[in-house]
């Protein structure tokens, strides 16, 4: 596995929304990586919606995952329908919990489970994390990576909610 655009693969993009009817989340995955232009094209489908009180909010994603998915769309030839918000300090617009926290400082920055601890928050499931995810799906246990990809959404979420009226 590899965390360089040009050389991995896409295979699950969580996402959650805030809307009126309360918090949603949903795993924008696929069975083979042959489908990683299908994903993609979800997200951005996803992406273009009006958009322009949206706060994007994340745990290193401007540093890592939206930067990901920007050139793994462009690498595939999958047309971004909006500009992802990619400028720091700019909590307004992108919310990278990660970075708030270490005020914009990558060398203060710490890890998502660590986060959740200090706050008192459990990170399910117990035992997976990143690097489990290409083992996991090269023994098919596609179920496990869609379920660690949501409670991510979910826990990022719930720190966000914490974190929000201190940095907000």
């Amino acid at each position: 596995m590899t965390f360089r655009a040009e050389f991995g693969h896409i295979i699950c993009i969580g996402c959650g929304h805030d809307g009126k009817g309360g918090f949603s989340k949903k795993a924008l995955m696929r069975e083979s990586v042959a489908r990683e232009r299908e994903i993609l094209e979800e997200f951005w489908e996803i992406a273009k919606g009006e958009h322009r009180d949206w706060c994007y909010v994340t745990f290193n994603g401007l540093s890592f995952d939206l930067p990901y998915i920007l050139k793994r769309s462009l690498y595939l030839g999958v047309p971004p329908t909006t500009t992802l918000p990619l400028r720091r300090y700019a909590p307004g617009e992108h919310f990278d919990v990660m970075q708030v926290l270490a005020n914009w400082d990558r060398r203060d920055a710490i890890r998502l489970d660590v986060v959740a601890e200090l706050f008192g928050m459990e990170k399910r499931p117990k035992g997976i994390d990143g690097s489990e995810v290409y083992r996991l799906w090269t023994e098919g246990r596609r179920a496990e990576i869609e379920e660690y990809c949501l409670n991510d959404v979910q826990l990022i979420y719930d720190i966000y909610q914490r974190v929000r009226p201190y940095f907000g």
